[in-house]
């Protein structure tokens, strides 16, 4: 059966800016869900179903918006772990950071971030962004 809902799985540590994304997010109709959380190490497991969500009730995320410095385990982690593991290889992950350091740009681009967006982020680009991984369609529905 396929899912009627698009989930995003935001992983952010401020907590202003996470609700921010949030509110954004759902004022323009871009996500049915957003799970927000708040550490890296937590992230790692929720995705991979281990530690407290070892038996989780959620299903994988359609899109991950990942910010890189985070408690627990850092974003560029996250992505090496998310695009070397065949189960979810496929989930687009948009960067979201307030990082404009050309080796971060460089080394998430490397890992298989499908864009990389600097806060504060403007709905246009974050649009845009989504709008080039193809995701448009199954967010407006």
């Amino acid at each position: 059966m396929e899912k009627s809902t698009m989930e995003i799985l935001l992983i952010e540590d401020n907590y202003d800016e996470a609700d921010l994304a949030i509110r954004n997010l759902q004022k323009n109709n871009l996500s049915n869900r957003v799970i927000h959380i708040n550490d890296g190490k937590d992230a790692l497991d929720f995705i991979f179903s281990k530690g407290r969500f070892w038996n989780s009730i959620f299903s994988l995320p359609d899109l991950i918006l990942l910010d890189l410095n985070l408690p627990g385990a850092h974003g560029l982690e996250i992505l090496r772990q998310v695009k070397s593991d065949v189960r979810t290889q496929g989930i687009p992950v948009i960067m979201l950071t307030g990082s404009q350091d050309e080796n971060d740009i460089f080394e998430s681009k490397k890992l298989g971030a499908s864009n990389y967006l600097t806060k504060p982020i403007h709905f246009d680009s974050f649009f845009k962004a989504v709008t080039e991984i193809g995701l448009c369609w199954k967010i407006i529905e």
